[in-house]
């Protein structure tokens, strides 16, 4: 009886707590990627897309103030840039155009930080840690003479990330939001490229805008 009476008192604390535990969110976002360190003069600005889901935290931390924790993966990619034709045609001897093609796919987890609450609208913090999986495509030279040399093949490295950003949110309903936000990107990976002595790492500067559905 007493071991009944326990189950049962459990169960009543259990859903209780879930009922009043936090929403989940699942959403989508696309935007632009601008690179900031020396890569800029190899590769341009990155086009893609990130989908996300996260968990609100606040109940369980006792904060009155509406937390998140995020989960997201993204895909972007982006071209060579003529500065790195020009640095590349110098060091061969000849112009040239090169196609080397940057796909990477961040995944990181993270938390949202909502600065106060609003019916409307909903500014934030964010900050994240993760791996960016890279993938450098085989690279295709055209030289002066209309040659076309493949030099190996695709190439898939990982290296930690991490992100930090502001944004806001607009409660378009009771359940929808558009999200429009801003991030500072770094992926911890050295990089070689052949017009460069040494290493460098990716650093980039995102613009998302996305809409998210509350659960």
């Amino acid at each position: 009886m007493k071991k009944t009476h326990l189950i049962l008192v459990l169960i009543f604390i259990t859903s209780s707590f879930i009922s009043a535990q936090n929403t989940y969110t699942v959403g989508a976002e696309g935007g632009v990627k601008f690179q900031t360190g020396n890569l800029t003069d190899v590769w341009g600005e990155a086009w893609g897309f990130s989908v996300l889901g996260s968990y609100n935290l606040s109940n369980l931390l006792g904060s009155s103030t509406e937390i998140q924790l995020i989960l997201k993966a993204g895909d972007y990619s982006a071209r060579t840039v003529q500065k790195f034709n020009d640095a590349y045609g110098a060091i061969v001897k000849t112009p040239v155009s090169v196609e080397w093609p940057l796909r990477f796919m961040p995944i990181t987890l993270g938390v949202k930080y909502f600065l106060f609450a609003d019916d409307v609208i909903k500014p934030y913090v964010s900050a994240a840690v993760g791996t960016t999986l890279m993938k450098l495509l085989r690279v295709s030279l055209t030289a002066a003479t209309g040659t076309v040399y493949n030099n190996g093949s695709d190439v898939i490295i990982g290296g930690f990330s991490y992100d930090f950003g502001t944004g806001v949110q607009f409660l378009l309903s009771k359940s929808i939001y558009l999200d429009v936000n801003a991030e500072y990107d770094g992926i911890a990976k050295d990089i070689k490229v052949p017009t460069y002595t040494s290493t460098s790492q990716f650093k980039l500067i995102g613009y998302n805008v996305g809409l998210g559905v509350r659960l």
